[in-house]
């Protein structure tokens, strides 16, 4: 009886901590999400992306995902939030040569993985034991 009882909490507590990370994952891409269309709004008013509030808006696109991508990394399989990753760092160079449509691309490219991943991604089983 008592090793049933132990069996239950523990099956039950992984099944929180599953829930939990789940939670912070799709908690994390919606807030990419989020940041990365108000930055789309911005650099379509523009002329340049060479820009300040640009330059800015990517900066904290970067610190964010650098943050979140160091704790996600434990809680699912890294390959899967690598990309996003690489979109971020060409994002910062493409703003900084000043091309507009090389970074209306990657941007959307982040949409779309920030949207569209929130089902692919899952946590990683191994990590939780």
């Amino acid at each position: 009886m008592k090793r049933g009882f132990i069996i239950i909490f523990i099956f039950s507590a992984l099944i929180g901590l599953c829930f939990l990370e789940e939670m912070y994952l799709r908690q994390n891409l919606s807030n990419l999400y989020n940041k990365s269309e108000e930055l789309l709004i911005l650099i379509e008013k523009e002329e340049n992306v060479n820009t300040e509030p640009i330059k800015s808006n990517i900066e904290e696109i970067y610190k964010f995902w650098e943050k979140s991508e160091e704790f996600l990394s434990y809680i699912v399989n890294p390959i899967n939030i690598e990309e996003a990753g690489e979109q971020i760092s060409k994002m910062r160079t493409l703003s900084l040569l000043n091309k507009k449509e090389e970074l209306i691309v990657e941007l959307n490219l982040l949409i779309y993985f920030s949207k569209t991943y929130q089902h692919l991604i899952i946590p990683n089983f191994q990590n939780i034991l």
